[in-house]
């Protein structure tokens, strides 16, 4: 499938690195004692880096790549205790302030999952 995003920059800005990833998130939840612990494990699929630069007010970024689920992944699941979900994750380092992260979940149904593991 393809990703796509542009951006504006309303101000001018110092990005050192851009990483957008296809992550692949499992989620466990469950009793030990009277405590509920959740452990996440992330599995990252596909990595694009692009090399920071100075961006001036008003200047335009667009960037695409194309990402593909494994063959044989595991569908999207949710039940009450358990979650695998797909998503991508767009990173952005700016120099003294918080990495700017964006995640976008995806719905990776079973029937795709079969179709494309068959054929």
């Amino acid at each position: 499938f393809a990703f796509s995003f542009t951006h504006t920059f309303p101000r001018s800005v110092q990005i050192t690195e851009m990483e957008t990833q296809l992550i692949f998130r499992e989620r466990a939840t469950y009793q030990q004692g009277t405590d509920t612990k959740t452990v996440t494990h992330e599995h990252i699929i596909q990595t694009f880096s692009e090399p920071g630069r100075q961006f001036q007010a008003g200047h335009l970024i667009a960037k695409g790549y194309q990402l593909q689920i494994p063959r044989t992944a595991m569908h999207t699941l949710k039940v009450r205790r358990n979650e695998l979900t797909w998503m991508v994750k767009f990173t952005a380092k700016i120099p003294g302030l918080p990495d700017f992260v964006e995640e976008f979940e995806l719905n990776v149904l079973p029937e795709i999952t079969r179709q494309v593991s068959d054929g």
